[in-house]
Parts: structure tokens; C-alpha cells; sequence
């Protein structure tokens, strides 16, 4: 029983609908809020990142805004001193 309750919360919140960047767009044209519209921006750039970079376990992703555009390398994870 709890293994089908699982199944049918991962099933719901996986399926959940999410807004689409040009529905996000329209509301901000209408409503002038383009926070939501940068922040999908952000996740989206965040992702692709993540994806072309392949940090070894124990390292993270880090980028850097340049000014001309970011610069990534993969650091040590933990406390720096």
C-alpha cells in the first residue's frame, strides 16, 4: 500500500504542468514583472552549463560573469581559507 501511495505522489508531481518560457513572456509583457521570465532565463543557462561541464565527484560547477560573458571551471567542494 505505501509503495502505490509513493508511486502516485511521484506520478502527480512529476506531471505537474509547468509554464512554458513564451507563456511566462506574455505575462510579463502584460503585467511589466519579468522576474519570473529571467529567473526560467537563468535556470535554463544553469542547466546547458551544467550539462557541457562534467565535474568528477567531489568537485562543483563555479561560474564567473566576466563582463563579455562567463567563465566556468570546476572547483574542490568545501570551506577555503
Amino acid at each position: 500500500m505505501k509503495t502505490l501511495l509513493l508511486a502516485s505522489f511521484l506520478l502527480l508531481t512529476g506531471c505537474s504542468s509547468t509554464t512554458s518560457l513564451e507563456d511566462l513572456e506574455a505575462e510579463a509583457m502584460v503585467s511589466g514583472d519579468w522576474s519570473e521570465v529571467e529567473k526560467r532565463e537563468r535556470q535554463m543557462r544553469a542547466q546547458k552549463l551544467t550539462s557541457e561541464f562534467d565535474c568528477e565527484s567531489g568537485m562543483t560547477l563555479v561560474c564567473v560573469d566576466k563582463g563579455s560573458g562567463e567563465e566556468c571551471t570546476c572547483l574542490r567542494r568545501g570551506l577555503t581559507r
